[in-house]
């Protein structure tokens, strides 16, 4: 799609592409950002900003009620064609779990798209999941990372047809990154006109709506780091003017308001 430099000085210019599905998740070896709309790239953001201290990605059913089994503790977290399935605790929503109290609690998530994405794309050095919701985050986290290449992969629905919410907010984090103009009501508008937003609305899931056309309202990146258990996603922070980013642990105090504004260099 293009090339600009990193943002650091002397580094060399970084390339950035959108490639959809599993297999543009499965090609990523440098950075790859997952994007899933709706919903599970903005759930994964609301459960990391309300304490999560992790959540562990599966791609199926029976892996994540394994987990539920060995971990009783842990939150299950999951959808099929948009509703929660028995055994899960929580259904896909960020909407839902921007108000719970998840300190100390660890989320085990799958969903029909976004946890199938990042583990094709297991392979790439840096993985993330991004949307419009931390956006401004997700840009600054990249550039820090000093990329040779990001792949930006809109996932689609249910990982085999092509999305419109997250082409376009794939589109909208391409340009963030080439320093391009962006254009939030247009992207907005194309969200909402899709059949995405119908199907929400028709399951009567308009909060969830609601929540996912939010525009860099946390501030943190569910980012992937690879475990002997399996591949986790933790909360990268940006942390105010000194152009850097912490990684949350479980024993950090509590950081649940990623609702903090912005600041420092784009």
């Amino acid at each position: 799609m293009g090339k600009i430099k990193n943002g650091f000085p002397g580094g060399p210019p970084f390339s950035v592409r959108i490639l959809p599905g599993l297999a543009g998740a499965a090609s990523a070896r440098d950075v790859a950002v997952v994007v899933d709309v709706f919903r599970a790239g903005n759930t994964a953001a609301a459960l990391l900003a309300s304490g999560a201290p992790f959540i562990q990605p599966a791609a199926g059913l029976d892996q994540a009620l394994d987990l539920k089994r060995i971990h009783p503790d842990w939150l299950a977290v999951g959808e099929r064609g948009g509703l929660m399935p028995p055994g899960f605790d929580l259904n896909n929503s960020p909407a839902l779990a921007a108000g719970m109290d998840l300190k100390g609690r660890p989320v085990v998530l799958t969903t029909s798209a976004g946890a199938q994405g990042l583990e094709a794309a297991a392979g790439a050095r840096h993985l993330m999941m991004a949307t419009l919701v931390n956006a401004e985050a997700a840009v600054r986290y990249i550039r820090s990372l000093a990329p040779r290449e990001v792949v930006i992969v809109p996932m689609g629905l249910d990982a085999r047809e092509p999305a419109v919410e997250d082409d376009v907010a794939a589109e909208y984090l391409a340009a963030l990154l080439l320093e391009q103009p962006v254009d939030y009501k247009k992207t907005a508008r194309a969200m909402l006109q899709g059949p995405g937003a119908d199907r929400l609305k028709r399951l009567g899931q308009s909060r969830d709506l609601a929540y996912c056309l939010r525009l860099n309202y946390l501030d943190l990146v569910p980012a992937a780091r690879r475990t002997p258990e399996g591949l986790r996603l933790t909360a990268v922070r940006w942390f105010d003017s000194m152009a850097g980013f912490r990684l949350d642990k479980p024993s950090d105090p509590d950081r649940s308001s990623g609702r903090i504004p912005l600041k420092g260099p784009r």
